[in-house]
């Protein structure tokens, strides 16, 4: 297969066509700067069918479903530990974080499973299988016998959020209908997803238990089933395409064993013009998830209620932590306005500095910072992520891009889970936490090479308004002021 460019403005500074023939991108005249990559097989595949509605419509029911049923339920960990504890499911909140930890180990490796079926199925269906998926993780928790095994219950958190996640990455195609401000869009979408944990909270009231919330969560999931059939497209929206209202069919639907895309966009994402780039990205947002992962199950065993209050784990935690919503999109703008220099500069501080917390056990303040630390590192890797992608690849392509980066977020994952939870070196607790800050030093070449192909697209957009020509075709680079 091979990959047809296809415009995608991004900035208004950035909208002009590539007629400089610039040498570092072998692209053809019709390339902008902007330029993304959409396999042979889907051109003239746009959405022309069925009933034409406000793009604003597809978009909040796609925000909806995230909020609702989204893997970011599964963040909510504070809340649903205590109450394991309380209501007598497991002894101790150690035992939490092994859940907690485990299951987004579940929940990386399934969205693989996600992002696949996407490309094959669509987002309907790839959508909808996914919330019938979370659905057995709610019952199986709801009918759980007190005490339970840890790893019933690890197993049942990760469904929940692996069957979440099918409908999360179904979800950012409707950011395609948005193509001024996509990174903006997918922004406030990862937001949605770290505000569903916000519903366990409901946990900390004394009448609703594990067994009352997750029952109930099960008819919220029955609801969000019946959007994604509504408003969710067969075909992944691409860039500039209008909003269309459609029956369920299964158009386009292809052999989930067909894999021959993936051999076509791995081969562009391993081109010399785009292979350093590429994986300078994976590397930083594959270390900054599995921070977070660590950070999330070990905040409460490092910062123990005894000392910073029962408040910390069951209010604080989760509202603070999770409240990415408010960030996410202001990061995304950043992208949108900048690049992803700066965004991957401030990404990479606020992890080292969610590390550098859990130094300090047992420490009001640093326990309370740290919670705006994760929350940092959320909210900038996630815009980070899609934006990226979403700007690299379309359609198909963008879902193989999404494969690739979490099969190296699942290996790098495993660091946070079972190597270094639970602690292999018993009480020395530091020695985990140095393992993943020291490399953090190295994360730091993405930003800065980031930076060098601003320069270098200043310098040729200079050289380019000198002979009378527009822009300098470096496709993924915006300016950087």
């Amino acid at each position: 297969l091979k990959f047809q460019v296809v415009l995608f403005a991004r900035t208004q500074r950035m909208d002009a066509l590539n007629t400089s023939g610039h040498p570092d991108m072998d692209l053809p005249p019709e390339a902008g700067k902007n330029g993304s990559f959409r396999l042979d097989e889907e051109a003239g595949t746009e959405i022309s069918e069925g009933k034409k509605i406000p793009s604003v419509i597809p978009y909040a029911a796609g925000c909806l479903c995230v909020m609702f049923s989204s893997g970011g339920l599964i963040l909510g960990l504070g809340p649903f530990g205590s109450r394991l504890v309380k209501d007598g499911y497991i002894e101790d909140s150690s035992d939490a974080g092994v859940i907690f930890t485990g299951g987004f180990q579940i929940m990386t490796w399934g969205s693989l499973v996600a992002t696949h079926m996407a490309s094959r199925w669509g987002p309907r269906w790839c959508a909808a299988f996914g919330a019938m998926l979370a659905l057995v993780g709610h019952v199986i928790i709801a009918t759980a016998p007190k005490p339970c095994d840890r790893m019933v219950l690890m197993i049942a958190y990760g469904l929940i959020g692996w069957g979440g996640n099918h409908v999360y990455f179904s979800s950012f195609q409707f950011a395609c209908l948005f193509p001024e401000n996509v990174a903006m869009a997918d922004g406030a979408l990862a937001g949605c997803f770290t505000f569903c944990g916000f519903f366990l909270l409901s946990l900390n009231i004394s009448v609703i238990s594990i067994k009352v919330f997750f029952t109930s969560w099960v008819f919220v999931v029955l609801a969000v089933l019946v959007m994604i059939l509504v408003f969710y497209p067969d075909q992944p929206y691409k860039l500039g395409d209008p909003a269309r209202l459609r029956m369920p069919s299964r158009q386009g639907t292809q052999n989930l064993f067909n894999l021959s895309e993936y051999v076509a966009t791995l081969k562009f994402l391993t081109e010399p013009k785009m292979r350093v780039r590429f994986s300078l990205f994976v590397f930083v947002f594959s270390w900054m998830m599995c921070i977070m992962s660590y950070c999330d199950g070990a905040v409460q065993v490092v910062h123990t209620a005894k000392a910073v209050g029962t408040a910390y784990g069951d209010w604080g935690f989760p509202l603070i932590s999770n409240s990415t919503f408010l960030f996410a999109p202001l990061l995304g703008r950043l992208i949108d306005k900048t690049g992803f220099a700066l965004p991957g500069l401030i990404g990479i501080t606020v992890s080292q500095l969610a590390l550098m917390m859990l130094l300090l056990p047992d420490n009001v303040g640093a326990a309370w910072f740290n919670l705006l630390f994760i929350n940092g590192v959320s909210s900038s890797a996630i815009p980070m992520q899609i934006g990226f992608l979403h700007r690299a690849l379309d359609g198909k392509a963008f879902n193989v891009g999404i494969a690739v980066v979490l099969i190296v977020q699942g290996l790098v994952g495993f660091l946070a889970n079972p190597i270094l939870t639970p602690n292999p070196w018993g009480d020395q607790s530091k020695t985990p936490i140095f393992c993943l800050l020291l490399p953090t030093v190295l994360l730091y070449s993405w930003p800065l090479y980031e930076f060098r192909l601003s320069r270098r697209a200043d310098q040729q957009d200079e050289e380019c308004e000198q002979k009378g020509l527009k822009g300098s075709g470096l496709g993924l680079a915006p300016p950087v002021k």
